[in-house]
């Protein structure tokens, strides 16, 4: 019997991640797509609070330019960018793996059986994939979000930072930026996970670096929770943007960026067109940073 619950939640996760999800709010399946337009995803529209109804209801727009990053993540060669079907398969290996392990009392070592084919160590892996979306919102403004979700639990749970910055041709809308993490609640016995509590949604207002070039915020990112096994870690941030100038016409970019903590120091942000710096560097991973790039006419 546990061993079909254990396969069965696998699958529910792989299938959570990478495709559709059921609404908990009574959405009509118009204000779906039209916040599906804005760059939202079903799990984020899901997600969304009072606040952000409201706001992205009265607005109107398309999205115009995405770009979608994977990542292995280790402790050794830190976030190592990797194809959508490479990341697939690692993350349902890893957790087939695990699993066997667990059942098999520790019988079968995960080192013994490569999931990467390059002899990996897999005990110390996880996996993320960070999007980073440009909207159009007519009138010469555009709406900046990069959203990141951690397919497998992180190696380290301390402070990350997720931040999207930009060229010089868009300026900030101040007021506009946020971050929200959102991460499930499961109950576990013996290390077995039976069924998802709840869902968490944590929402800053206030980045933690800010200035002409973008924003930052840092977040506390969780393995555990109330007595609960956190997963499916994810979240996002935007904010808005106009063209600088208002007459401008021509290319500009935005650009995604995501750091993972992994000594607990104090640490400082700064924030550059098209790049993020995190001090002291040795307490941080950083993925390779996304760019994204929309036509202003």
């Amino acid at each position: 019997m546990r061993k079909f619950i254990t396969v069965f939640t696998i699958i529910f996760c792989i299938t959570f991640l990478f495709s559709g999800v059921a609404f908990a709010k009574s959405y009509t399946k118009n204000e779906i797509e039209h916040f599906k337009e804005l760059g939202f995803t079903e799990d984020e529209i899901a997600n969304f609070d009072d606040r952000e109804y409201q706001e992205y209801s009265k607005l109107n727009g398309k999205v115009i330019s995405s770009v979608q990053k994977f990542y292995r993540v280790t402790p050794k060669e830190g976030f190592v960018e990797i194809s959508k079907n490479q990341a697939i398969k690692e993350v349902f290996n890893y957790r087939e793996k695990k699993r066997i392990k667990k059942n098999d009392n520790n019988k079968i070592s995960l080192s013994s059986i490569s999931i990467l084919s390059g002899g990996t160590d897999t005990n110390s892996c996880s996996w993320m994939t960070q999007t980073t979306t440009v909207t159009d919102l007519g009138n010469k403004q555009f709406l900046f979000k990069n959203s990141f979700t951690w397919l497998t639990e992180p190696i380290w749970t301390l402070n990350d930072v997720v931040a999207i910055t930009h060229s010089s041709s868009t300026s900030t809308i101040s007021g506009s930026e946020y971050l929200k993490y959102i991460y499930d609640r499961w109950f576990y016995d013996d290390g077995i996970p039976l069924w998802q509590v709840d869902t968490i949604t944590k929402t800053y207002y206030k980045a933690y670096a800010k200035n002409v070039n973008g924003y930052a915020f840092v977040f506390d990112l969780l393995g555990s929770d109330g007595g609960y096994v956190v997963e499916n870690n994810r979240g996002y941030m935007v904010y808005k943007v106009n063209a600088t100038p208002s007459n401008f016409i021509g290319y500009s970019n935005a650009f995604g960026h995501y750091a993972h903590q992994q000594v607990a120091l104090l640490f400082g942000i700064d924030l550059f067109s098209g790049s993020m710096s995190v001090s002291p560097s040795f307490a941080f991973d950083q993925a390779p940073d996304t760019d994204v790039q929309f036509y202003i006419k």
